[in-house]
């Protein structure tokens, strides 16, 4: 529940500020975190970029926060 609550905080944060980049950088970080496995922490557009912050499990030690930065 918590990371719904992340993910819509994200998008509504993003929609506000640029509805189409909104969309497009969502959709990127949810991919993103299905493909890695891990937890979505935040979202933001940066110029033609996507800035996405995930939590990622390693194997046998704590998750770890993650940066990636993707084209839109």
């Amino acid at each position: 529940m918590k990371r719904i609550g992340l993910i819509f905080l994200a998008c509504v944060g993003l929609a506000i500020a640029n509805p189409a980049s909104a969309a497009t950088c969502n959709e990127r970080a949810i991919a993103l975190a299905q493909q890695q496995g891990g937890k979505l922490i935040s979202v933001a557009a940066s110029g033609s970029q996507c800035v996405i912050r995930l939590l990622v499990p390693t194997p046998g030690g704590p998750p770890v926060r993650r940066t990636f930065t993707v084209s839109k």
